[in-house]
């Protein structure tokens, strides 16, 4: 049996955005409409711009029997039924998921995923450390700081307990970023620009990995992949918020 980030239902229908107080660094930079300067209350007066892209890659040795990788790592999609591939420590076995190759342990990242088509998935980052094995219950005290689009329409940040996300239309092409000293995982629609989520004043406590989750696929929907893209189209993301 397979299992994806559970359904929620009586999900809290606010939204919560949060951005930490930032200084403005060679990586990237803040500008403050109205001469605000940091703490800013009003995230969406923020234009950010980000130049911290990675190339990620898909970990084959994480990835649940059940999902086809592409031959380049950038792909991954449910493919319908269990692999006979070896287990080990590093494989999840019931949760449908997969993380990155890359290593973070300092710095700021920067990746995108297109999800167009998509009815479901799990985008985020999770510590190595993290259980893997077993029905997981993914949030922060976790180890898994992670957003999760679910049943094509609705959208959660997955903290305990899960916070009800509204977009402002359906995502096709999501940006996660990382500040690993600041303790920050941001999440963005590149498509309209603007910021969906952000997990802050997080606490590693060591090496995290991108972590990744395609969903089944059912009655033929579904089934096409989660798709890291290319680091040459991912230099550069401005948040416009209105």
């Amino acid at each position: 049996m397979v299992f994806f980030t559970l359904f929620f239902v009586d999900l809290p229908s606010t939204v919560s955005y949060h951005f930490g107080v930032f200084a403005e660094t060679t990586d990237y930079s803040f500008f403050f409409l109205g001469g605000q300067s940091p703490p800013c209350e009003n995230p969406f007066s923020l234009f950010v711009f980000f130049s911290t892209a990675v190339d990620v890659k898909l970990d084959p040795a994480t990835a649940h029997q059940c999902l086809l990788l592409s031959d380049d790592g950038k792909k991954v999609k449910d493919g319908g039924k269990n692999q006979r591939v070896p287990d080990s420590p590093k494989r999840f076995d019931m949760f449908g998921s997969i993380l990155g190759l890359n290593s973070l342990t300092s710095g700021k990242s920067y990746w995108e995923v297109d999800v167009s088509n998509k009815t479901g998935w799990d985008l985020g980052v999770a510590r190595g450390d993290a259980n893997r094995k077993g029905k997981l219950l993914l949030n922060p005290d976790n180890g898994y700081w992670v957003t999760v689009h679910y049943e094509d329409k609705q959208y959660a940040a997955l903290t305990a307990p899960p916070v009800s996300l509204s977009l402002r239309k359906k995502a096709k092409k999501v940006g996660v970023f990382v500040d690993y000293e600041e303790g920050l995982v941001s999440f963005y629609d590149v498509t309209t620009q603007s910021h969906i989520y952000s997990f802050t004043g997080c606490s590693f406590g060591g090496e995290i990995f991108p972590y990744f989750s395609p969903h089944l696929q059912q009655n033929g929907k579904n089934s096409d992949p989660l798709i890291i893209l290319p680091e040459s189209l991912q230099n550069t993301f401005v948040d416009r918020s209105q």
